[in-house]
């Protein structure tokens, strides 16, 4: 079922690409998010519940996709429809981000005083939203992407 619905989503994707590069003057203004933000979606994303992996990244202010693998000439660009939302309306595609902090601090007293260590974990997660189907993607660490940083 996982292969299937990749292969669906690579149809989809690859006959909507020469669509995707072309947008109206007018949508291209647009923008919901500063360019720090569309660089904070930055990076790859992968999912237990399907095989590709995604890779995201700004370019000339915009939110570009493409699957790990294939050529950044193949890359799709997204439109801003919201914040931390993004589509490809020809394509069918939503993406929604969240992106969860969580804070652990440790005290430690000791008789030099009390010390504070502040631990913060990011988990960025990305809802992929095609042909009414949704998945659940997770921003990878670093080291899973070493293969993209290779490529350049």
């Amino acid at each position: 079922m996982k292969k299937i619905l990749a292969i669906l989503v690579i149809y989809i994707l690859t006959i909507n690409f020469n669509f995707s590069q072309t947008t109206s003057e007018e949508e291209s203004n647009i923008s919901f998010h500063s360019l720090e933000e569309l660089k904070s979606f930055e990076g790859v994303y992968g999912s237990d519940d399907f095989p590709l992996k995604f890779k995201l990244y700004e370019n000339q202010g915009k939110l570009v996709m493409s699957w790990v693998g294939r050529s950044e000439d193949e890359s799709m660009i997204l439109d801003e429809e919201e914040k931390n939302k993004f589509s490809m309306p020809l394509a069918g595609l939503e993406l929604d981000f969240e992106i969860d902090e969580k804070r652990f601090e440790t005290k430690t007293v000791s008789s030099k005083g009390v010390s504070i260590e502040v631990d913060t974990t990011i988990l960025k997660k990305m809802f992929f939203k095609i042909g009414g189907k949704e998945i659940l993607f997770t921003m990878l660490p670093n080291n899973d992407s070493s293969e993209e940083k290779s490529k350049k």
